[in-house]
């Protein structure tokens, strides 16, 4: 895979359409004006993006809680295995090592959920995987913070749908995301493999659990009451 095989999408809302205009000249300035852009959002911005650029409406924008919905749903009609996500308030601030970029692209397996390509990991709970001279490329532990942190990222799709539980906003997806351990779902409907054996429990033993407040409804799962 190259990076050309890669697209980038940056999501957006309409109270930060605005911020479109400084991204895109930094993005163009500091990565590539060759590089594709697509842009998702609601209403369209009233002024001209760069030439790179397209504009994907998803319609009426519903709120906060929907961020999840418009992820879900626009991620589902697209074919790409991977791609690079934004969002419109992460600049770029000086020029992307296409070499690091590049070595990271061609690492790019099944196995791989998420590449982070922001100094985030750096500073939280990690093992290094390789040095590679000039940078080290190195893997969060498994009870880092912010291991689904919505940044500058390389995704493979699979893997950020399978922590996208709709009705959630983006802070909630950030820090709930990664406990899904904690988010039951008992009627194996939307996500069988987040139920034990992919099963679904009977109606009366989730009343039950209930009624002797072991869980609590969230949205079409349930939660732990700790």
């Amino acid at each position: 895979m190259t990076t050309q095989d890669l697209n980038v999408y940056v999501f957006t809302s309409n109270d930060y359409l605005h911020i479109l205009r400084p991204f895109s000249f930094l993005l163009n300035k500091f990565w590539s004006p060759e590089q594709k852009v697509v842009i998702v959002g609601f209403d369209h911005p009233q002024f001209d993006l760069p030439s790179n650029y397209e504009f994907v409406s998803l319609g009426e924008q519903r709120g906060l809680k929907y961020w999840t919905d418009d992820h879900l749903d626009y991620f589902k009609g697209i074919e790409d295995e991977y791609f690079v996500h934004m969002l419109e308030n992460e600049f770029f601030l000086k020029p992307l090592d296409m070499s690091i970029y590049n070595d990271l692209v061609d690492r790019l397996n099944p196995k791989i959920g998420r590449v982070d390509l922001t100094p985030g990991p750096s500073q939280r709970s990690n093992n290094l995987v390789e040095n590679r001279g000039e940078y080290d490329i190195i893997e969060l532990t498994q009870d880092a913070s912010y291991r689904l942190a919505l940044r500058f990222n390389i995704w493979n799709k699979d893997y950020l749908m399978k922590y996208l539980i709709r009705g959630e906003d983006c802070w909630e997806y950030e820090v709930k995301g990664i406990e899904r351990p904690n988010i039951l779902a008992l009627r194996a409907r939307l996500h069988p493999e987040r139920s034990s054996f992919q099963l679904p429990l009977d109606e009366a033993t989730i009343e039950e659990m209930q009624d002797c407040k072991i869980i609590k409804p969230k949205g079409q799962y349930y939660e732990v009451v700790l």
